[in-house]
């Protein structure tokens, strides 16, 4: 569901001819997504306010979002013995967080990997295993939701030699926020971890050190050389 779009322009109309036409800003003010399972019942809601889209088409292509509010929750049964389970850390009348992501894509994939960044401010997140692993469907099963998109969008591409092409770089830094970890949905048993900032990030190994066979070989060779004989070790 998608409420209360208050400007959808292109960014030319507001900067002139210069700027490109393909470029689009989308403010919109409510916005709220029902995930839901594979029996089609909704176990999760995303909900953003004030949220600012843009896309910028080209040899780079750029994709934004800014939400003032943010928050997740958990619609499960087993989700209901909490309030939300990402919102606002501070007291008062924010209820989200605050939320930035940056996605970018060379057109040159092999020497440029895509890039994601997301960033959380002010948030209290509540990690369960079992939460994650129905999250972990929209994004690794390929025949639902963000899985069967992705292969479409970057599809899967080999050089001549087999090899695969580089893979989505990403990097999601939390400011002034706070993780609990429960023993379970059901349990007041928990451990908190609170930062000033944490980041988990993911990067792509091109290759590894390289290894001089001729040195490597006369090593061996020295080594069986300087071997002491059967007769002397009897």
């Amino acid at each position: 569901y998608c409420g209360d779009v208050s400007n959808l322009r292109s960014v030319a109309d507001r900067q002139g001819a210069s700027a490109s036409k393909d470029t689009f800003l989308v403010e919109i003010r409510i916005i709220d997504v029902l995930l839901a399972s594979d029996e089609m019942a909704p176990f999760c809601q995303l909900h953003f306010i004030n949220t600012s889209v843009n896309t910028i088409p080209g040899l780079i292509t750029q994709l934004g979002l800014v939400s003032d509010e943010f928050f997740l929750r958990d619609l499960t049964p087993e989700g209901q013995s909490t309030s939300a389970t990402v919102t606002s850390l501070s007291k008062g009348d924010r209820k989200g967080c605050q939320l930035s992501l940056d996605f970018s894509s060379h057109k040159d994939f092999w020497k440029n990997a895509p890039e994601l960044n997301v960033l959380f401010s002010d948030a209290k997140v509540i990690l369960c295993r079992r939460f994650l692993n129905e999250m972990l469907q929209y994004t690794i099963n390929e025949s639902i939701l963000v899985g069967s998109l992705l292969p479409k969008f970057f599809p899967k591409v080999y050089d001549p030699l087999g090899n695969p092409s580089p893979p989505l770089l990403f990097k999601m830094t939390m400011i002034q926020s706070t993780i609990f970890l429960p023993r379970n949905s059901r349990s007041k048993d928990l451990v908190a971890l609170q930062a000033s900032e944490v980041s988990l990030s993911g990067f792509h190994v091109g290759s590894s050190w390289e290894i001089n066979e001729d040195e490597e070989f006369s090593g061996k060779q020295n080594i069986s050389m300087n071997a002491p004989s059967s007769n002397d070790i009897l």
